[in-house]
């Protein structure tokens, strides 16, 4: 399933010429906030660390709790979900009127 998917991917990129190979972490957004150096990689480990609690005390992942959590009918996950989704709609606004 993975090696397809990777491959599928792949292929897909090379054939419609979106192929791009960069040095970079991520992309340039990041960059402009963090930089490339080890600004990047003390952000990338602290978000990591982040979403790691965040995983724990919210007592599953975002695809957990949407998938299986909703499909299920259960309070909690709907609960989560839509607090993912809020957390992920405003901060896409609030960096859209910063940027």
């Amino acid at each position: 399933f993975f090696a397809g998917l990777s491959l599928g991917g792949g292929l897909a990129a090379v054939l419609s010429d979106a192929w791009v190979v960069s040095p970079t972490l991520a992309g340039p957004g990041f960059g402009h906030w963090f930089g490339q150096g080890p600004v990047a990689y003390a952000a990338l480990a602290i978000g990591g660390v982040l979403v790691g609690f965040g995983t724990r005390m919210g007592g599953g992942c975002t695809s957990g709790h949407g998938l299986l959590g909703l499909s299920r009918l259960q309070p909690g996950s709907l609960l989560a979900t839509a607090c993912f989704f809020g957390s992920g709609i405003a901060f896409s606004l609030l960096l859209e009127v910063m940027r």
